[in-house]
């Protein structure tokens, strides 16, 4: 079902990745190069691994039995039943179809007739479309995928922040902290300060009123011998006056 083989040149110049599950992907490169057939109405791709048709602002590929439609050579690709092809690809014979574009392609200004260069233009124009709305698409995705992750990506940050936010806070607490203990702790200190003097308190005013009992005491036993010679001093005085 092949077009054609194409040149080695050709080939390097574009990739082709193919998938052969339930979602196969034909992935490319390079833009494809084509040949527009204009008695048929479409186009033949050249120099690619695989014969890519165009038609219809709509790529379309055989591969293993099974068509594949896409609006852009990146693809998606979307797997087609034959009766859904377009009749202008299925009313010509493959062969014919190789046959037509072998024939175009030796022709000298194959390039440069009106025909290739319009389906080259509606080509690129459509191409530049595909590639708006794919940056467009891909634009929402990565911003639904923002929207999706910030959640995430906060719980995340508040996850990393805790232990930080956890240690700023003790460390700004820790100053008040001591400050408040200390406001807490010294009625208490002064309290068992008060208790721990408390005694030494008592035993010194003890000890003051036991001195000063000693005193008195000391004193009271002084007054009779201080009257006794008192009264003999005036005895004393008396018998002079009297001798006088």
């Amino acid at each position: 079902m092949l077009f054609g083989t194409p040149s080695t040149d050709a080939q390097a110049a574009v990739n082709v990745h193919i998938s052969t599950g339930n979602s196969p992907s034909f992935v490319f490169n390079s833009a494809p190069s084509f040949i527009y057939l204009r008695s048929q109405g479409f186009s033949v791709s050249i120099g690619s691994p695989y014969d890519v048709v165009y038609y219809g602002n709509r790529y379309y590929i055989y591969h293993n039995g099974r068509w594949y439609r896409s609006s852009s050579y990146r693809g998606p690709w979307m797997i087609i039943v034959n009766n859904r092809l377009p009749y202008q690809i299925r009313r010509h014979r493959w062969e014919d179809i190789r046959r037509y574009r072998d024939i175009e392609y030796r022709k000298p200004d194959y390039r440069n007739n009106r025909y290739q260069l319009n389906d080259d233009n509606r080509r690129r124009a459509q191409e530049q479309r595909d590639e708006v709305n794919r940056r467009r698409v891909q634009g929402q995705q990565r911003q639904q995928e923002q929207q999706r992750s910030q959640p995430q990506q906060r719980q995340q940050e508040q996850q990393r922040s805790q232990p930080q936010q956890r240690q700023q806070e003790q460390q700004r607490s820790q100053p008040q902290q001591r400050q408040q203990e200390q406001q807490r702790s010294q009625p208490q200190q002064r309290q068992q300060e008060q208790q721990r003097s408390q005694p030494q308190q008592r035993q010194r005013e003890q000890q003051r009123s036991q001195q000063q009992q000693q005193d008195k005491g000391a004193d009271n036993r002084k007054a009779p011998d201080q009257q006794k010679q008192d009264g003999k001093s005036g005895d004393n005085q008396n018998e002079r006056g009297k001798r006088n």
